[in-house]
């Protein structure tokens, strides 16, 4: 875990040009203020992609927020309804991409950056993993290559063959790290998630790979499980000082642009108003759980509640007549300027291999690997160690009744020990089915059901019709919030909250 180093921020922003010139492709090898091979840096290219992705994704459309159970929406009507969606797949290749493959392009060519390498293919999955995460097929091996190979009508390329080469890549990029000697030059602080650390960019490597292998597991559970068994033998983030973060700049940062982008948006230095999700409030409620004050605050009678989703407008008018002061609003954790932007954790790695054991995938105990993730994510929230104890000793912490009723538990955790983390929250929603997230009757765009992905930009039509309509083609039911994506096969999804269809759900 990095705080981030503003020298090499400042460094990396005055030399970074690419993302603001790919618009006009033809221009981009003439462009005075392209930085040339000669002097560009490899190293701060990373550096800038780091910063730039993970404040990107926090600063991303509210909508994920509400998507992922987390925090509520206060639309009126249906929050499923069609709108742009333009970030985050533009700014992906228009800026994340393009920059983290030139950077590669340039280490590949000296073996002494060959960690360096490692490193920008590492981040280089998990940023595509997030973009087929939400949308399915997309542009992968003839995307964003560097700014020597620019192609602006790419392939789509098919979810499954991005998941096959996003694994093979976390494989192979651990591979070579593995044969670090000490002879390879250490970036050190460039690097703002370990400062060069190749023992813990292994892990982050292995620990990628075992959460990309456990999404597809009901697609594909012959490769998941090779993948799975694999990776359970090697080194993984098992502590909290391995976690993947980056926290940002503290409120006395001179730079506004280190600080969290949350935080940068709060109007006049106020808190703007944000509440917890009714599910979120309802299932910290239900669990007791000590975590509930670490993630939001109590209302004015003393209690956590939280906005429901998706009302329609018979609903909200009923809604209206509850003071805003009845709703749990975001606690300190997601305002702050130091926000901890999270790649992975250790208590997601023991939830992985929780669920693998639980399956029958490894022979590992699911039991014990629950209750440390839990222990883990306790510890990475803050609460005290006789409120674990307490909270572990009781009906939370044993996995028990049915086999689906012990699945539904673990998940529960997984998502809680994610909190804030709104991609990866929706993705398990979707690929699991938990948590059971209740939304009101507001019908949209799916029938009230939330969306099962989101759709392409109108970009995407405008400037590369001939691939988006081959990818389309192969969705289920068109570029719809609709149809699934290529790994959402687990029968009997959605599940529904108990009280859903009822209104109030209390």
């Amino acid at each position: 875990m990095k705080h981030i180093s503003l020298k090499y921020l400042l460094v990396a922003g005055a030399i970074i040009f690419l993302g603001a010139c790919t618009k006009d492709f033809k221009e981009i090898n003439t462009n005075p203020r392209i930085v040339t091979e000669d002097i560009a840096d490899p190293a701060l290219l990373l550096t800038h992609v780091q910063k730039n992705s993970m404040f990107g994704m926090a600063d991303n459309d509210t909508r994920l927020e509400a998507y992922s159970g987390y925090i509520g929406n206060n639309t009126i009507g249906s929050a499923f309804t069609k709108g742009p969606w333009d970030s985050p797949f533009s700014t992906f290749y228009t800026s994340y991409l393009i920059n983290l493959n030139e950077s590669i392009r340039l280490s590949s060519k000296d073996n002494k950056l060959a960690d360096l390498t490692s490193f920008g293919r590492i981040w280089r999955v998990w940023l595509y993993s997030r973009l087929t995460d939400l949308y399915g097929d997309i542009p992968y091996t003839e995307a964003a290559q560097s700014v020597t190979e620019v192609n602006i009508t790419p392939a789509y390329d098919t979810q499954e063959s991005v998941y096959t080469d996003m694994l093979k890549e976390l494989k192979e990029a651990v591979a070579v790290l593995k044969q670090s000697d000490g002879t390879r030059l250490n970036i050190g602080n460039k690097d703002l998630i370990y400062g060069g650390k190749v023992e813990k960019w292994i892990r982050l490597g292995n620990s990628l790979r075992l959460r990309l292998a456990m999404r597809i597991s009901y697609v594909a559970p012959s490769v998941a499980s090779t993948h799975i068994n694999e990776v359970i033998s090697e080194n993984l983030i098992v502590q909290n000082s391995e976690n993947a973060i980056l926290v940002a700049g503290a409120a006395s940062e001179a730079a506004d642009a280190n600080r969290s982008p949350v935080y940068n948006g709060i109007p006049g230095g106020a808190k703007e108003f944000r509440w917890s999700s009714f599910t979120m409030a309802e299932t910290l409620e239900k669990l007791n759980d000590p975590r509930a004050s670490k993630f939001i605050d109590l209302t004015s009678l003393g209690d956590y509640f939280g906005i429901m989703l998706n009302l329609s407008p018979d609903e909200k008018l009923v809604d209206l007549g509850r003071p805003s002061s009845s709703n749990s609003a975001l606690s300190d954790l997601y305002w702050r300027s130091d926000f901890r932007f999270t790649v992975i954790n250790a208590s997601e790695v023991a939830f992985l291999r929780a669920e693998a054991a639980l399956r029958g995938i490894t022979g590992e105990d699911a039991q014990a690997l629950y209750r440390t993730g839990i222990d883990l994510s306790m510890d990475n929230f803050g609460v005290n160690a006789a409120d674990r104890d307490i909270y572990l000793a009781g009906s939370a912490g044993t996995l028990s009744g049915t086999a689906e009723e012990q699945y539904e538990s673990l998940i529960v955790q997984k998502w809680l020990a994610n909190y804030l983390q709104f991609e990866e929250g929706y993705a398990e929603f979707r690929r699991t089915g938990y948590p059971r997230i209740w939304t009101g009757s507001a019908l949209g765009d799916t029938q009230g059901e939330i969306p099962r992905r989101v759709q392409y930009p109108q970009s995407e039509y405008n400037s590369n019709a001939k691939s988006i309509s081959e990818a389309i083609k192969r969705l289920s039911n068109g570029d719809a919030f609709t149809s699934k994506l290529w790994w959402d096969v687990r029968p009997g999804l959605p599940v529904h909250h108990p009280r859903q269809g009822t209104f109030p759900p209390f």
